[in-house]
């Protein structure tokens, strides 16, 4: 009893990439109700690698995009994610408060390696093949939103990423580029938490439970949560 009471004071989480400030949000409500846990972190970017640690119980919880393997895992939609344009900040585009995919026809679409994020890749694709754009593409490898290298590529007039709002290097970025969010329909990526099917943990439910009083339009976390305690009970 003593071993699986220390197990359940701690849980591990992944999350994906800029998706801190609604974990945190959950984290403090967590905080209120159970101050003694502890709560392990690591950042998650590919799918196979973080579906095989829910898999073989390396992470407990994992806050990120689809694909996810619903075969052992449940997995609950917290909330819509926007895409945004990467912009020059010297193109008119800069200064608009949204933006459509038929406003970028006359940049060059940037495409950074699809296997970083596989989902938000084609989604992309998705956007303007809906729009009816048929936009120049061009691979940048090794380049993208997330990094340096393509962040040079957009203030330097070279063309323009779509991707999730928050490249790795900086939440802000400071001069040079601007980040406008796509207004067209779909232009979404839907945000997931995800977890092990029969999880019996008091704390990972009880983080659970506090999933889905964060993001109430989501109940179905918690109730989903819940049923592997009755058993267990």
């Amino acid at each position: 009893t003593a071993g699986q009471t220390k197990r359940d004071e701690k849980i591990r989480i992944g999350i994906g990439w800029g998706l801190w400030e609604a974990v945190n949000r959950v984290r403090v409500h967590s905080a209120k109700l159970a101050d003694n846990v502890t709560i392990e972190v690591e950042d998650v970017h590919c799918a196979d690698a973080y579906n095989e640690q829910l898999r073989k119980g390396s992470l407990d919880l994992v806050f990120s995009r689809p694909p996810f393997d619903t075969t052992c895992c449940n997995t609950s939609p917290l909330f819509q994610e926007r895409l945004v344009a990467v912009v020059s900040e010297d193109s008119p585009l800069a200064s608009r408060k949204t933006l459509r995919v038929r406003d970028l026809a006359s940049l060059p679409l940037l495409l950074w390696d699809r296997n970083l994020m596989p989902v938000v890749y084609d989604k992309v694709l998705e956007v303007y093949a809906k729009a009816g754009v048929e936009a120049t593409m061009l691979a940048t490898p090794g380049a993208g939103p997330h990094n340096h290298a393509g962040m040079m590529l957009v203030a330097s007039g070279k063309g323009t990423y779509l991707c999730i709002g928050v490249p790795l290097t900086s939440p802000e970025p400071a001069g040079g580029i601007a980040m406008v969010p796509i207004s067209d329909p779909g232009a979404t990526v839907e945000i997931s938490v995800a977890w092990r099917k029969g999880e019996t943990s008091r704390t990972v439910l009880q983080f659970l439970e506090c999933v889905s009083r964060v993001f109430p339009q989501n109940r179905a976390v918690g109730s989903m949560a819940r049923t592997p305690s009755r058993r267990a009970s």
